[in-house]
């Protein structure tokens, strides 16, 4: 795997196996990448700088950073990064982030195809997150277009609701 740090390779586990119909994204995967059938962190067969969790629930992805049954107990304190993309309750990610001694970084939304991800860059450290931080993010400061973009489209759905119950 290219190092562009210049430190050398680097083993990386992806905790999925990902298949695309025809295969391809398997491939793909798997020839630059070491990948390991996992529960989160239970079969990595060592620790790993960053970890990333992608494509799931937050809920999820937070049942799978604290479960420490099975994991070998350097798995979570080894990494310095964490890149999480939680498709729902991104809230419950943050909050188990700050049980296990991590804080967000940064949070980016991004869209692609007509849809909103986000995107939290977690690193080792005490989360001085206020609760308005814990349910919402990093992103109030207005500064991503993107994430306003969402709230906007959000607001024209909830009006639409609203406009709904009100017949």
């Amino acid at each position: 795997m290219y190092d562009p740090d210049g430190l050398g390779p680097r083993r990386v586990f992806d905790p999925e196996v990902w298949v695309s119909p025809d295969g391809k994204l398997r491939w793909t995967w798997t020839d630059r990448v070491g990948t390991v059938l996992s529960d989160g962190l239970t079969k990595l067969p060592e620790p790993c700088d960053c970890l990333v969790f992608a494509g799931m629930g937050g809920r999820l992805i937070a049942e799978l950073l604290s479960s420490r049954e099975g994991a070998a107990p350097s798995s979570l304190a080894a990494a310095s990064q964490l890149v999480l993309q939680p498709q729902s309750e991104p809230e419950t990610v943050r909050r188990a982030l700050r049980e296990l001694g991590f804080r967000t970084e940064s949070e980016r939304m991004v869209r692609d195809r007509g849809k909103f991800y986000l995107v939290i860059s977690a690193v080792p450290g005490e989360s001085k997150a206020r609760e308005e931080e814990l349910l919402f993010g990093t992103l109030m400061g207005g500064q991503d277009p993107v994430f306003r973009e969402y709230l906007l489209e959000e607001r024209e759905k909830n009006a639409r609701i609203l406009k709904k119950l009100e017949k």
